[in-house]
């Protein structure tokens, strides 16, 4: 069962896979201002979000906007995209073929929910929510953990899967960036933490699509 993280009462929902895309999301909504009348729940995974999705449609009371959003790396964004069409092909919704680029958002059929989706990072590549995030980060930062990561590796010292690159990225930034600076002297402290000004547009485009499905 989703658990709902926000203190909006009425049945709007968005749907998250896990605790990092619950962070980031309630992020961008209080950065954008994004008015809070919808609530946010964290699935715990793509799977359960995507059972979640199709349980929610079919229920006696269903939402009345219903938002995922969700990584597109299961195995990859065409794959992704066409397992949220297989649910939908269920109902009666008109499904693009392929995702918008800037968000996709479909209308409501009958008493069922109006629809939108995001695919992470940006509606139009492979990857997942840190890939997404990676394009807010200071570059010098992102290129010291990099460095660390590939000397790990090296040295068979790492346990992630290639895919999961960005993942590690991210998750080690914190952990390994500010020894960096000490150690490797590559980054100037002064340019961390993350720049607001980059992924400025796929930020921007992932508010306004929450503003525009509720």
């Amino acid at each position: 069962m989703a658990n709902k993280v926000s203190a909006y009462t009425g049945s709007n929902r968005l749907l998250v896979e896990g605790k990092t895309d619950l962070h980031v999301v309630l992020a961008l909504r209080n950065a954008h201002k994004v008015p809070q009348n919808f609530g946010i729940y964290e699935c715990g995974s793509d799977g359960l979000a995507l059972k979640q999705l199709d349980a929610l449609i079919i229920s006696a009371d269903p939402p009345g906007v219903l938002g995922v959003v969700i990584d597109a790396d299961s195995p990859n964004l065409t794959g992704r995209w066409q397992s949220i069409k297989s649910i939908l092909g269920e109902y009666k919704y008109d499904c693009p073929v392929e995702p918008e680029p800037t968000g996709t958002i479909i209308d409501s059929v009958m008493e069922q929910p109006r629809l939108g989706f995001w695919l992470m990072p940006n509606n139009r590549l492979d990857g997942m929510l840190e890939d997404f995030c990676i394009e807010m980060i200071d570059p010098s930062a992102i290129a010291t953990v990099v460095q660390c990561l590939q000397i790990a590796e090296d040295n068979q010292c790492t346990s992630f899967k290639p895919v999961h690159r960005s993942k590690a990225i991210v998750h080690n930034l914190p952990r390994m960036a500010r020894r960096a600076w000490e150690t490797i002297g590559t980054i100037d402290h002064r340019t961390y933490p993350p720049s607001r000004n980059r992924n400025r547009k796929s930020i921007h485009e992932l508010a306004d699509g929450i503003v525009s499905l509720v």
